[in-house]
């Protein structure tokens, strides 16, 4: 039985071996190369037929190219010639290189050869033939005679070969032998295939990509195309895109997927399209690469006054074909740049950002994974930050051929050079967008708004105050429309087209009402729209903000090509392609007019059309150097600009706020103030439309907006406290004070966005829609209100005077809690924290995380309200500790923090409160320390800016007449006669020149003073702001105390009058900031001098494991502090030389 056994084992092995053995003899003897290849045969057999040539010499086979290799390894083989074997004939091509009747190449308008259709185009002479062959009224005429029967059928079959001659059929998948049997394109100005790069010596994976020894379509294209190969089930996959199949570009058919199991091995799929560039680029450097220093050359041919403008246009002028060639990679380099990128993701040599993974090697990554992350950051990271920009198939494609362009390593230029490049770059050499800009640009609004749009802010942020010059006709008929028609435009424009608005949508609205639109929307409202200049300069920009209407503007192209091609009459031709182009008009008219009404921008970060008004300058600068400082967990990245592009967006801001504030006033000012409108205007982009607190912004921003239709939650915070959040905001949060005006800004601002009448209003239409709204209606109604500091005492048991255990302060922030409670100081003991930690770590880590950073385990299952983050400084600073033992003692309703006043006791509450103040104590340092060096030296550098604005301006216009005049006179030099006949006003055009080139040069050293003056007040500020770091790392609490009391005195040194800098020191301050450092400097002693004797103590004691332990902790403190006093040493006498710098420099 067992011998029976092996012998049907050994039976079924010699079978499945023999299925395998000829499943491996068919492929080799019939490779889906040879189809190809046979196909070409007979191709070339058919064109012989009518040429009457014979047929070229072709041996079947397997054919390929060994390419050497850069690092002399085994060469590469490519064997793509095994099926496309026809890519170095002409009669393989549609189009010919186009001569005029001297055998000249005739040129386009880039300089490139002319293309025109080619008459020995052998797919269209088959087609000819099928056509002859088919054609019915010759075969009607065929079959009135019998005998002509075996001709038809003849035809028929011949037809039909020819027919099979153009598809071929590789298992279930059928494919257009057109594309493989094909001459390749000519690139640039190639006159015949591969005159510039030769097939045997680049062979074809070295541009197109791909598995170079694959002889199937499969194994040597990869997984490239939907529906050609098998992808991996990874479960639903939420759509971002809208699908339009007709009108759609090829990408977004392409690299949809990770492949499945039976291709996963091909990681070198071929490139198609525009993703080709990547691959010449590694070869190629672009014009802006090839000249990346003569920026810097030029401006030392003159000065470091030399125009920005000036140098740009000389750039742009200097294009080459390689240009040309790689626009969607040039592109992509740029969309990289404009959608925010660079500012979280490093490319060596190129950005810095640190946030997001490096992409200096993102083209040695697969393409699907590329695309998908750029589709859908949190298909693979879940946690991932990185918002969903939801940017059209265009843009990805050129984004994508940019990103797979990057591969560390170029064949562009040597290794030495790129190595020095890196170098040069990592030591701090600036890109453009790095690099200061001139203090007329700081004052220019309109290069600020420029800066907006192009370098990524407007990739998340939208921004209303950009005006177009396309409009509402009504602006042309009348030179000073009215109020109301104005409005009456923008309500009809924005009740058609939402904020919120699908393609598919858009696309149906303009349909119906084209021409309605037409009668209210026109372009030439205006000369001179920004839009339009930011678009000229940045062709498509605008358009990657709004995937709508790119989405609309493409959806007709299907239909008017079809039209087209079954139209014969030239006339009618004509006139579908101005229907089609008067589609596009309309749609990028408005777009135009959408981006002036609703903001130029992405809505995922809160809109910054009133952040001038309620935020202060300083806030505002702090925010864009370190966005997390005011608002936790804001995904917003640090750009990395010179400080004086931030100064330039900030007053930007404060400019653009006061119009946008206006012009919401005015509306309330003529229609009365409208909460449900004011909802929609200020609230909606967090709260959502329907307040729920799902609006486009909230899944970006933390803490998550609340839902507003909660009525738990709103009624037990009662109306007080809700206008309260509304007029002051939530600090910490990006929720702002929309009842408040910041008092730092150098222009007036006046009004706040929202008046205190307005905001009850805003609140009783809250309220107004809760049901069972007289349930709790006042501050009484709810007990956790009602808990005084007076019940806290009661319930210790303490004596009735809360001075004992509370330091009371005034609160500016509230009106509704003036006095705010802190717990005394001396109350912070170990025991104290120690039980506060215990309880902490057991019942409030789980919500709240063991750092308190609002991640506890728990955290990932709330919907509606996320545990606070309490080491939210901004936050937790404007809640004293009455609110925190409210909170504690009876929750929050509405959300998950529950009532804990029944499970603790009041020692125990207490005690939980300062271990959760501990958590914030660095912070707040920091934050004291942060905001006296942005009052002392940022401030100062504004005010140098200021000073070299006016300076500036003057320098300019003395420059521009001095180049005036000395063309004069030169030209008068040139012209022998005029000199000699006028010669007087000769010698006054040279005294002319030569006073103002005094002038120029008093100009440029005043200008060169002032910039001298601003890097010393910036080593002062970095002298000063590291070794405040220093002390806090010390723990030393009281001494940076007084270190920010000394750098308080520091402030206000400089003074800008009557377009004079002067330096102001009394001696008063100088004393008082001596004995202050003296004070510090002894402190340190004293602390120097207890741990030495302590040392002494412990030196003394018998050896032992725990004091060897704590003799290193001492020695290491001991030598901390007395590093700590010799830098402040240091730093005290070098602040004092610096200042002593600044007054030399001063001195007229």
């Amino acid at each position: 039985m067992r011998g029976n056994s092996y012998q049907y084992a050994l039976i079924s092995l010699g079978a499945i071996s023999s299925i395998f053995l000829g499943i491996f003899f068919y492929r080799e003897i019939f490779p889906e190369y040879k189809i190809y290849q046979n196909d070409y045969i007979a191709i070339e057999g058919f064109r012989s037929s009518y040429t009457h040539e014979p047929p070229p010499l072709f041996k079947t086979g397997v054919k390929q190219i060994l390419l050497e290799r850069t690092d002399k390894g085994n060469p590469v083989i490519d064997r793509c010639i095994s099926c496309h074997v026809a890519l170095e004939y002409p009669h393989f091509s549609p189009t010919k290189v186009a001569y005029d009747e001297q055998r000249t190449i005739r040129l386009d308008s880039n300089g490139m050869p002319m293309l025109i259709p080619n008459p020995d185009f052998v797919w269209a002479k088959i087609d000819a033939k099928i056509s002859d062959l088919e054609n019915p009224k010759v075969n009607e005429q065929l079959l009135e005679t019998e005998s002509n029967l075996p001709l038809i059928e003849r035809n028929v079959a011949e037809a039909n070969r020819l027919k099979a001659l153009k598809v071929a059929h590789v298992g279930e998948h059928t494919y257009d032998v057109t594309k493989v049997l094909a001459m390749h394109p000519l690139i640039g100005k190639e006159t015949r295939p591969f005159e510039f790069h030769p097939l045997g010596e680049y062979g074809c994976t070295s541009c197109h990509s791909g598995n170079g020894r694959g002889l199937t379509t499969l194994s040597a294209h990869g997984p490239v195309f939907d529906g050609e190969y098998e992808k991996e089930f990874t479960g639903k996959t939420p759509q971002f895109t809208e699908i339009d199949p007709d009108n759609d570009p090829r990408f977004s058919k392409i690299f949809n997927g990770k492949p499945g199991h039976s291709i996963l091995y091909q990681t070198t799929p071929i490139y198609i399209g525009a993703l080709i560039q990547a691959k010449c680029m590694q070869c190629h450097q672009s014009s802006a690469q090839k000249l990346e220093g003569l920026s810097d050359v030029l401006k030392k041919m003159d000065s470091s006054f030399q125009s920005p403008a000036a140098t740009q246009k000389v750039l742009s002028a200097l294009t080459s074909n390689v240009d040309l060639l790689t626009r969607n990679y040039q592109r992509g380099e740029q969309l990289f740049i404009n959608q925010a990128c660079y500012a979280c993701h490093r490319i060596a040599g190129f950005t810095r950002g640190g946030i997001g993974p490096e992409l200096t090697q993102a083209g040695n990554g697969y393409p699907w994974f590329l695309k998908e992350s750029l589709i859908w950051p949190q298909a693979d990271v879940h946690a991932s930050t990185m918002p969903n920009l939801i940017l059209d198939h265009e843009e990805l494609e050129d984004l994508m051929t940019y990103l797979l362009g990057q591969t560390g390593n170029s064949n562009a230029t040597s290794q030495t050079a790129q190595k020095a490049n890196y170098q040069e770059w990592e030591a701090g050499r600036k890109q453009a967008f790095e690099k200061p800009i001139t203090p007329i640009q700081m004052n220019d609004l309109r290069y600020a708004m420029t800066t907006f749009a192009t370098e990524g802010c407007a990739s998340c942020h939208r921004l209303k105050g950009y005006d177009s010059n396309v409009g509402f006709r009504i602006e042309n008929e009348s030179s000073a429309p009215s109020f109301e028609d104005m409005q009456k435009e923008r309500d009809w424009f924005k009740s058609m087209i939402p904020e919120e608005i699908a393609g598919t949508v858009l696309v149906k609205t303009i349909e119906n009402n084209a021409k309605e639109i037409d009668q209210h929307v026109i372009d030439g409202v205006r000369s001179s729209g920004l839009l339009e200049e930011i678009d000229k300069s940045n062709p498509q920009l605008i358009a990657t903000f709004y995937t709508p209407f790119k989405f609309a503007k493409r959806a007709k192209n299907a239909h008017y090509k079809k039209l087209e091609k079954a139209e014969t009459d030239p006339v009618k031709k004509e006139e579908l392609a101005a229907e089609l182009k008067a589609w596009q008009q309309r749609v990028d008219r408005l777009m135009f007019l959408f981006a002036q009404e609703y903001g130029l921008g992405q809505l995922i970060g809160p809109r910054p059309n009133w952040s001038g008004i309620f935020r202060s300058d300083e806030w505002l600068m702090e925010h864009f150097k370190n966005p997390s400082i005011h608002v936790p967990r804001s995904i917003m990245p640090a750009f990395p600009f010179d400080e004086t592009k931030f100064y330039a967006l900030t007053k930007m801001l404060d400019r653009l706020a006061i119009s946008n504030r206006d012009a919401d006033r005015a509306l309330w000012e003529h229609q009365g103030f409208n909460p449900a409108t004011a909802y929609d205007i200020y609230c909606a982009q967090c709260h959502g439309d329907f307040l729920q607190g799902n609006g486009p912004v909230a899944p970006w921003i933390y803490p998550i907006p609340k839902n507003l239709r909660n009525g738990e939650f709103l009624r037990n915070l009662t109306r007080e406290r809700v206008a309260d959040s509304i007029i002051h905001g939530i600090k910490g949060s990006p929720m702002p004070p929309w009842g408040e005006v910041a008092t730092d800004k150098s222009i007036a601002v006046g009004t706040p966005v929202l008046t205190e009448t307005e905001v009850h209003k805003m609140v009783d239409w809250l309220f107004s829609a809760l049901p069972g709204e007289n349930v709790i209606r006042d501050k009484q109604d709810v007990p956790k209100w009602n808990y005084s500091i007076q019940h806290v005492l009661d319930e210790l048991q303490s004596a009735p005077d809360s001075s004992k255990l509370f330091d009371e302060q005034p609160n500016p922030s509230s009106e509704i809690n003036p006095q705010s409670y802190f717990i005394k100081k001396k109350y912070y003991t170990v025991e104290n924290l120690a039980h506060g930690q215990a309880f902490f770590d057991l019942n409030c880590a789980v919500c709240h995380g063991k750092e308190a950073d609002g991640s506890g385990m728990r955290a990932g299952t709330m919907a509606e309200a996320k545990p606070r983050m309490l080491t939210n400084l901004n936050w937790i600073k404007t809640r004293d500790d009455l609110h925190l033992l409210r909170s504690i003692k009876y929750g929050v309703p509405g959300t998950s923090m529950t009532p804990w006043g029944d499970l603790t006791s009041p020692t125990q509450r207490m005690q939980l409160v300062m271990y959760i103040r501990t958590f914030s104590k660095e912070k707040s340092l920091r934050e004291s320390l942060t905001e006296s060096i942005y009052k002392t030296f940022d401030r100062t550098d504004i005010l140098f800016e200021e000073a070299r604005g006016k300076n500036y301006t003057a320098l300019l216009e003395s420059q521009t007449a001095y180049e005036k005049i000395k063309q004069q006179r030169e030209e008068l030099y040139e012209d022998d006669k005029a000199a000699e006949k006028d010669f007087d006003h000769l010698v006054t055009l040279h005294k002319k020149e030569l006073d103002l080139l005094k002038t120029l040069k008093n100009a440029k050293e005043h200008d060169k003073s002032l910039l001298n003056l601003k890097r010393l007040v910036k080593r002062e500020k970095e002298l000063y702001q590291s070794r405040g770091y220093e002390l806090i790392q010390n723990n030393q609490e009281e001494a940076l105390a007084g270190f920010v009391k000394l750098i308080d005195l520091l402030a206000d040194r400089f003074q800008y009058n009557a377009s004079k800098l002067t330096y102001s020191f009394s001696d008063s301050k100088a004393k008082e900031m001596s004995a202050e450092e003296n004070s510090m400097v002894h402190d340190l002693e004293e602390q120097i001098k207890i741990l030495d004797q302590q040392k002494m103590i412990l030196e003394g004691k018998l050896s032992s494991g725990e004091k060897r332990t704590e003799l290193a902790e001492l020695r290491a403190r001991l030598t901390a502090l007395t590093r700590l006093k010799d830098n402040l040493l240091k730093t005290f006498s070098e602040g004092t030389q610096i200042r002593l710098e600044e007054i030399d420099l001063l001195k007229p």
